[in-house]
């Protein structure tokens, strides 16, 4: 639906953005790559602290990947360095809510994370929505600061929301 809008598209219908000299092509996400995106979560505090001997990572990605709601940075060379994982109706049944966003370690502090905040922003912008929807971890200070420095205010605190001892910041932007 809502992806065709976003420019640049290759020949392959892929989305491409240049972020200094590499150039990144966002993809849908599909099934049979599952154990090269859990791999993003690798070395990463969603990892060590949230995903690490549960299912909960399978739980978050399983149905939109069948669904199409993953969208997969990809480097120059087809590596998936980056993902995330939306819902245009996942904030109260009816806004734009991004359930989960990793960048692979190596590629961090690079661009890729804001690069794919900023496809969502627009996709749920050209969807006619007004209002959009993160979350994160008290632990993840630095996308923490990346939301905040992309204009997203923090609305709300619940304490311990997964039962690991972790705060979550919910965050909510003005498009």
């Amino acid at each position: 639906g809502g992806l065709k809008q976003i420019e640049p598209v290759d020949k392959k219908g892929n989305f491409i953005r240049e972020t200094g000299a590499h150039i990144m092509q966002y993809v849908i996400g599909t099934i049979d790559k599952w154990d090269e995106y859990a791999a993003i979560f690798d070395n990463s505090e969603l990892e060590e602290r949230l995903f690490r001997g549960t299912d909960f990572l399978r739980q978050l990605m399983w149905g939109p990947l069948e669904e199409g709601r993953v969208i997969v940075a990809e480097d120059d060379n087809g590596e998936a360095i980056g993902i995330m994982v939306y819902n245009m109706k996942g904030m109260f049944g009816e806004l734009p809510y991004l359930d989960l966003l990793g960048v692979k370690d190596g590629h961090r502090s690079r661009g890729i994370g804001k690069g794919l905040i900023e496809l969502f922003l627009s996709l749920a912008k050209g969807l006619g929505h007004k209002k959009a929807f993160i979350c994160t971890s008290d632990f993840n200070l630095g996308a923490k600061r990346l939301y905040e420095s992309m204009g997203f205010k923090v609305i709300y605190l619940f304490d311990d929301l997964f039962g690991q001892g972790a705060a979550e910041y919910l965050f909510m932007k003005e498009i």
